[in-house]
């Protein structure tokens, strides 16, 4: 009886995950109807034959890195810290084989949300038995291919995506020319020829997400992703997906890269970018008026997977209810300066009393005529 409640119960969760992710669906399609085509990049992504690969152009690599990195006084380490890091599972310790293994400072930001939608897809899945120690390198396979394809999928609102992969000896080959690049720092225009040139990288666009998860399949079981170029990969994915343009509008100072100097950490806009498909800059609900045509972008709608921090503890900033109560009990946890992750098996661990919703409904009735951004004031 007690193992019919549990199928039932994961049966409820997954078509209120279904529910939830339509629902982001229509918000997308909704939200980002005035914006696509005002990028360079995004045409050069809708142009590409979806039957092949093919070479990245170096317009397009410039305009993703630029947004990435920055365009000039680039620090080198943090191109090398960023070109030497993988989605590699550990394989040394039992009962650890589904989580993944950080080898250099800042990547992080990419990691820690890939390592939640994984757990989402490992836990709950129809395969799961409840004992994440048992699972094996098939399940965490299926697990990775369906944590990618759910997050990039969703950065090109649910209506196309792009994959980076990288030819056979890129990575030496990126490795060696960053080394005869003079100088601790470069700008991008100058290094793009040499490092990120098209005998180097590949793109390819998709309309499907059948496609899209059908190549990801191939990319994941022939290690694409687990060599030292596999979490640029991704995130030059999700940026080209998402479109440079779209990218830029989605935050609220573009000025800025998405990974910070000096010590290359990404930025909250690289989590959010994973966590929601949008760069959005804070981790609020929704947009929040700031008067004289100024507007800070949050969180649209509720997530699938969460953001919980640190620094609201110490007042410097305030999660919403989407990022707090995602449809899933797991969260990305974020500190001063790492990023990592907190989960949960059991979904009923973020069932409330009726008491605690209806205060909710209460407070959240009165901040929608709250334009203070929590200051109380009406």
């Amino acid at each position: 009886m007690e193992d019919l409640t549990m199928d039932e119960r994961r049966r409820q969760s997954e078509m209120r995950a279904l529910a939830a992710e339509r629902r982001m669906q229509q918000a997308a399609a909704e939200a980002q109807s005035d914006v696509t085509g005002s990028s360079g990049s995004e045409s050069n992504v809708q142009t590409v034959d979806s039957l092949k690969w093919k070479p990245v152009p170096q317009e397009t690599m410039c305009e993703a890195l630029a947004v990435i990195f920055g365009k000039g006084n680039i620090n080198k380490s943090v191109l090398s810290q960023w070109s030497s890091q993988g989605l590699e599972f550990c394989s040394g310790a039992p009962g650890m084989l589904h989580l993944l293994v950080q080898e250099h400072g800042g990547p992080c930001g990419v990691l820690a949300p890939v390592q939640a939608f994984v757990l989402k897809h490992l836990i709950f899945s129809s395969h799961f038995n409840g004992d994440l120690c048992a699972t094996n390198s098939e399940d965490i396979l299926r697990a990775l291919k369906g944590a990618l394809c759910e997050t990039i999928w969703r950065a090109g609102d649910y209506k196309s995506a792009c994959l980076f992969r990288a030819r056979s000896g890129g990575g030496s080959q990126l490795k060696s020319a960053l080394e005869r690049v003079p100088g601790d720092s470069c700008a991008i225009d100058e290094i793009v020829p040499s490092c990120f040139g098209p005998d180097t990288f590949e793109m390819k666009s998709f309309r499907s997400r059948a496609g899209l998860l059908s190549e990801l399949e191939t990319l994941c079981a022939n290690t694409t992703f687990s060599t030292d170029l596999g979490v640029l990969l991704v995130l030059l994915s999700m940026v080209l997906s998402r479109g440079v343009g779209a990218l830029v509008a989605d935050r609220d100072d573009s000025g800025q890269p998405l990974v910070t100097s000096p010590f290359g950490h990404a930025s909250q806009e690289i989590v959010n970018l994973f966590l929601v498909g949008k760069a959005v800059s804070n981790v609020f609900d929704g947009n929040m008026e700031m008067g004289g045509d100024i507007q800070l972008k949050g969180i649209p709608s509720k997530a699938q997977v969460g953001f919980l921090t640190l620094l609201e503890s110490l007042n410097y900033m305030k999660v919403g209810r989407f990022l707090k109560e995602p449809e899933y009990p797991i969260w990305v946890m974020g500190s001063e300066s790492h990023y990592t992750v907190l989960y949960c098996l059991d979904k009923t661990v973020q069932e409330e009393s009726k008491r605690v919703r209806r205060e909710k409904e209460v407070r959240q009735s009165f901040d929608a005529h709250d334009k203070s951004g929590g200051g109380g004031f009406v």
